[in-house]
């Protein structure tokens, strides 16, 4: 549910609903925070973190990493998050990324 929730707001994101996309994400938090496995639950919390990050969420995208059950979870959230920051502020790093991407 987390995962469908998270794939919603990121078509909420790029159809330019940033509020619906919020609403999204804050009830996928929700329930990644609910799910027991381990690996399951980081994997919810840094895509969650990603698509905050998408929307300039930064604050929302720390507190989603923080919430990461393991240092591996909290790096790759992190990771990703630095990463979209990046490439916000320089969108030729986006283009570059897509030319290596299979």
């Amino acid at each position: 549910k987390s995962e469908l929730l998270t794939r919603l707001a990121e078509a909420y994101i790029k159809l330019s609903d940033n509020t619906e996309a919020r609403i999204l994400l804050k009830q996928a938090l929700t329930v990644a925070q609910q799910i027991d496995n381990s690996d399951s639950k980081g994997e919810a919390l840094t895509d969650i973190a990603e698509a905050q990050a998408n929307l300039k969420r930064w604050g929302d995208a720390l507190y989603t990493t923080k919430q990461c059950p393991s240092h591996n979870c909290r790096v790759e959230s992190l990771s990703k998050v630095l990463t979209v920051y990046a490439e916000l502020k320089n969108p030729d790093l986006k283009e570059q990324s897509n030319k290596f991407r299979i």
